[in-house]
């Protein structure tokens, strides 16, 4: 019975997150940060259908689940970088996992671009932000040559999106690059603006370049360039089916060990959210925490032959309590050395465990044949009730 009630409070409110407006940008952003998974993904199967449908309520919906994804998860793909001659290149797009952060104008955009720097994803709290949805700090590589920018983000499930509101996104680029100088963090960071296109998978393929509503070219305010990436809604395989299935993947042969000596960068961009230029760092990053693994577990196990080491005298029951500590913790550690690894990965930085914890990667991925508890524990609150 309430197995019954929480797969039907589920399928309630992903019905109703399509069917309502949401009256701000942080109501909207909100609800996805505080929902479970399986709700998320319920959602998503049911933004799709609207967006399909030409649903006029799934803007906004669409608006707020890209902003958390994207902040929450970072991102590690390729951008077509899109040109008035109908002439498109392609790029790497890399962002970081980070915080959202509201503002009212570009004023308090500057000061809270001052207080938290890069490390943010700037939202406007204004209903409507002509050109850009959201402000971020990112990386885009074009022939080879990686480019620090300050991009502004555009989320829209129109298959058509005329560009205005040159003069206020120019402010607030200013008021960001501003910011960012008085912090120290400018010298690396290009002067070249971006307008990024989010959008839908449904929609992404014959998604243009954009001219202005007048039907001119942009840029006369604020000389920017365009790209897009393609957001995928489907629910299919976001998780696995069922807790069988992802107990399943754990053990198969076919999923990516990365304690294995055989992983390489083609072999890990296969994850989800990976990416070509990103893979070869994150193999990089995943062997110095193999290696820092190996010399802890070389300490834990000289701290039990130390301890269980000649126990005479006064201390010979100190020294065995010590040993038997010393090996209880050795023993624990090997049995999942995968937690150990997880947190030092995360030490590492660069959205690495974030991308591994993304649901998609969900059972695709192990660490000498286990996931970590974390995971385990995410995939048995999205799946255990459904």
């Amino acid at each position: 019975m309430r197995q019954d009630a929480g797969t039907t409070c589920c399928h309630t409110l992903a019905l109703l997150a399509t069917q309502v407006k949401f009256l701000t940008k942080f109501v909207s952003t909100e609800f996805f940060k505080q929902a479970r998974e399986r709700t998320v993904t319920r959602v998503l199967g049911e933004l799709n259908d609207a967006i399909k449908g030409g649903s006029g309520l799934a803007g906004g919906m669409f608006e707020g689940w890209s902003a958390y994804e994207l902040s929450k998860y970072g991102i590690s793909r390729e951008m077509v970088v899109l040109c008035d001659s109908g002439v498109s290149t392609v790029a790497q797009l890399d962002l970081c996992p980070c915080d959202i952060r509201y503002f009212m104008d570009a004023d308090h955009l500057e000061t809270l671009v001052g207080r938290h720097g890069a490390s943010a994803m700037y939202l406007p709290v204004a209903a409507k932000n002509p050109l850009v949805d959201a402000w971020c700090v990112c990386i885009i590589t074009r022939g080879g040559e990686p480019e620090l920018v300050v991009g502004g983000c555009q989320m829209t499930v129109a298959r058509m999106h005329p560009t205005t509101g040159e003069l206020e996104a120019k402010q607030q680029f200013e008021a960001i690059h501003r910011a960012l100088a008085a912090r120290g963090e400018l010298t690396a960071v290009s002067r070249s603006p971006w307008l990024i296109w989010v959008l839908p998978a449904l929609h992404f393929t014959w998604f243009p370049f954009q001219g202005t509503t007048g039907g001119g070219l942009p840029g006369t305010v604020w000389p920017f360039q365009q790209g897009k990436i393609e957001m995928l809604l489907r629910g299919e395989g976001r998780t696995p089916e069922n807790m069988e299935a992802y107990r399943s993947m754990l053990t198969s042969t076919a999923t990516l060990d990365l304690a294995s000596a055989e992983l390489d960068a083609r072999a890990a961009a296969k994850l989800f959210n990976m990416g070509q230029v990103k893979a070869p760092t994150f193999v990089a990053a995943v062997r110095r925490c193999s290696a820092r693994l190996a010399n802890l577990k070389d300490s834990s196990g000289g701290a039990a032959d130390d301890a269980k080491a000649s126990p005479t005298g006064d201390n010979k029951a100190n020294r065995a309590d010590s040993a038997g500590a010393a090996e209880a913790m050795h023993t624990a550690a090997a049995a999942n050395t995968c937690n150990k690894f997880f947190e030092l990965l995360k030490e590492e930085g660069r959205g690495y465990a974030a991308t591994l914890q993304h649901p998609r990667n969900w059972g695709r991925w192990v660490y000498q044949g286990h996931a970590p508890r974390c995971i385990d524990s995410e995939v048995q609150g999205a799946l255990g009730s459904w």
